[in-house]
């Protein structure tokens, strides 16, 4: 490859300037005419805001002059609310404020009047509660001497009757106290005094009645076969010492009708 000479080199270089050059100043001149135009527009605004600074100024010296102006008025009105407020502010703090000490008056009187009233209330409430407790225990009385009497009548209507028997195993005589409902039908009778005698499972109760027992002449006086449909109490009456004994038979055996007389 040929070497470039010095002077070859000299001269692209040259003319490399000169195309910048050239290219640069079209630049230059439409940078000088922004520049220029800023400057005009700076010293536009700095006119306006020195006149708006003295328009502010006059529009103040016309208002402290002004009296009759409806904006001192507003203004005067102004200050006067601001200073009103500011006293009554102070006047607040102060112990002795007035509308301060008619509150605390005022508050004394509604604690005082709302003691009065607990007070007023707690007496009643104990009245309404001794009145309570007064009503609950004659509901109590009431229904003790209910259960009282029920338990009398019970009693009274309850028989307790002498209940003998041979034991179907032993042959040994049994005797117990049998107590039942005067309204209570015989074959029901029956079956408790089967219970009673713990009868089973030696014998079973098919082969057992009840009947009429002398125990001072150990004899039976009076078979019931005719008297299923009756209650015990009709049977026994008002007898006093009442015996009954329950009979047992063998198997394939009749009882025996027994007659009082």
């Amino acid at each position: 490859m040929a070497q470039i000479t010095e002077v070859e080199s000299l001269s692209v270089q040259n003319d490399t300037e000169s195309i910048k050059e050239v290219e640069e100043e079209p630049l230059y001149e439409e940078l000088t005419v922004l520049r220029s135009q800023f400057n005009e527009i700076q010293k536009e605004n700095k006119k306006l805001s020195d006149k708006l600074s003295k328009m502010k100024v006059e529009y103040l010296r016309s208002l402290t002059s002004n009296t009759d102006s409806a904006a001192n008025k507003l203004r005067r009105g102004l200050f006067f609310e601001i200073d009103d407020c500011k006293f009554h502010l102070k006047a607040m703090t102060r112990p002795d404020y007035q509308p301060l000490v008619d509150n605390k008056r005022i508050i004394e009187k509604l604690r005082e009047r709302i003691t009065l009233m607990n007070i007023e209330l707690i007496t009643e409430r104990e009245h309404n509660e001794k009145i309570i407790k007064d009503i609950r225990d004659h509901l109590k009385e009431i229904e003790e001497r209910r259960q009282r009497k029920k338990k009398q009548e019970t009693e009274e209507d309850i028989l307790e009757l002498s209940l003998y028997c041979n034991h179907p195993v032993t042959g040994e005589l049994m005797e117990s106290k049998l107590k039942v409902h005067k309204d209570e039908l015989l074959p029901s009778v029956l079956d408790k005094a089967y219970e009673l005698m713990e009868l089973a499972p030696h014998i079973p109760i098919e082969r057992c009645r009840l009947v009429k027992y002398d125990y001072l002449n150990k004899v039976m006086e009076q078979s019931f076969d005719e008297f299923q449909h009756q209650t015990i109490g009709q049977i026994v009456g008002r007898a006093g010492n009442y015996c009954l004994f329950l009979e047992t038979c063998k198997e394939n055996e009749t009882f025996k009708k027994y007659t009082y007389r």
